[in-house]
């Protein structure tokens, strides 16, 4: 046996420790020995059945020792594991709000994106990826801010204002690479790109020369979203309808070359517009009928008609359709359709008419060619024109319609 209090080896039969003087109390059912404070009658006792308790003394002594260790190494284990439990369970909760984070942020909702993380950071202080997510979502409002705040700018028509906190907001995120960036990018893009639209459309109602409007057409090119296409189109009717109408001038002068060149440059800006098209027909007739002095010979026949059918001259062109309205730009758009009840062929058929408000007051006067330029007899052609910012108009009426006889 061995005393608790000191490890000494006790011999058996004892009942104080020699080491340090305890008394010593033996339990069978223990396999150990344990101290002890007995009463006075049971030290006697003791004293008169000392045979008896050394026949009684525990004869083990190992497990006395290793049991507490092992309870305690067990308690040990089991706070650790439950300790290691709840911190993967917490890891599994912050690793969720951190990727619901990201895609909220690439949804563009960065409100909840930033609260998600700050909360995550609550749990987690130290965590480096969450820091880093919570700078770039913070960033990102502060671009978000930028882009409203620009657009409030836009409304106002306030656009040299709007692009320069666009140019802030382009620079926020300037060589940085990743998919958040790339979304920001793309969110300044459409933003610069709906500004930039405002920004034409506003401008380009008071431009009417072809170079102005050049220049419009180039800055709304840049961009490629439905919108601008659009805006492009309506520049490139009008910059079309401003040539045919500088070239019509020159043909007038006989500068054939003067009327085609400009022609191309209008097909330069649109390849496809059928009145441009038309018209470059016409320059080429008229320039080949020159050179071969052609001209005084249609001079000559149209006083012959002249002299020989009158009605050819006054009542050749009859108008079948005749209408006008007010366009979603804010324009005045005038077409028809003619046919030529002469008994022989015209060209050069020229629309003057006035538009009118609903008042019946007459606005402004203007002129348009039919085309195809050349009219058989029965033939029909179409004219179309536009009177740009003429959103007061309301109807049309034709003056008068002249025409070459061939």
């Amino acid at each position: 046996m061995f005393c608790q209090y000191c490890g000494k080896k006790i011999e058996a039969g004892s009942r104080f420790c020699s080491g340090c003087g305890h008394e010593l109390r033996s339990i069978n059912n223990e396999d150990t020995v344990v101290l002890a404070r007995p009463s006075l009658d049971q030290v006697k006792q003791e004293e008169g059945s000392e045979h008896t308790t050394t026949q009684q003394q525990v004869p083990a002594k190992g497990k006395s020792i290793w049991l507490l260790p092992l309870a305690t190494a067990v308690l040990v284990a089991v706070v650790l594991g439950g300790y290691y439990a709840y911190e993967q369970y917490i890891n599994r909760l912050v690793e969720q709000d951190r990727v619901q984070a990201e895609n909220l942020a690439l949804q563009g909702d960065l409100d909840k994106a930033e609260k998600l993380i700050s909360n995550a950071l609550n749990k987690r202080p130290r965590h480096k990826t969450l820091q880093a997510d919570l700078a770039y979502v913070r960033e990102g409002q502060e671009v978000q801010s930028e882009l409203n705040e620009a657009w409030e700018h836009t409304k106002q028509q306030q656009f040299n204002q709007a692009l320069s906190l666009i140019e802030q907001a382009e620079k926020k995120v300037s060589g940085k690479e990743g998919d958040f960036y790339k979304y920001l990018s793309q969110l300044i893009n459409d933003k610069k790109a709906a500004v930039n639209i405002m920004q034409v459309k506003q401008e380009m109602n008071n431009k009417n020369s072809i170079e102005e409007l050049a220049a419009l057409l180039t800055k709304i090119s840049s961009f490629k979203v439905k919108e601008a296409q659009e805006v492009a189109k309506v520049i490139k009717t009008k910059i079309c309808q401003l040539i045919y109408t500088k070239a019509n001038e020159l043909l007038k002068k006989k500068d054939f070359a003067g009327a085609l060149a400009l022609v191309q440059q209008g097909l330069g800006y649109d390849s496809e517009n059928q009145q441009l098209l038309s018209f470059q027909k016409t320059i080429e007739q008229q320039k080949a009928a020159f050179e071969q002095n052609e001209q005084m010979i249609l001079e000559q026949a149209q006083l012959a008609a002249a002299r020989e059918n009158a009605i050819n001259h006054t009542q050749a062109v009859e108008v079948l359709k005749c209408d006008g309205s007010v366009t979603a730009q804010g324009d005045f758009r005038v077409w028809g359709t003619v046919r030529n009840v002469a008994t022989r062929p015209i060209y050069m058929v020229e629309i003057y008419y006035t538009v009118y408000d609903a008042a019946g007051n007459a606005l402004t006067t203007d002129s348009t060619y039919v085309y195809p330029n050349y009219l058989n007899p029965r033939d029909q052609g179409s004219f179309d024109n536009t009177s740009y910012g003429l959103w007061q108009g309301n109807r049309v009426k034709i003056n008068r319609i002249t025409w070459y006889l061939r």
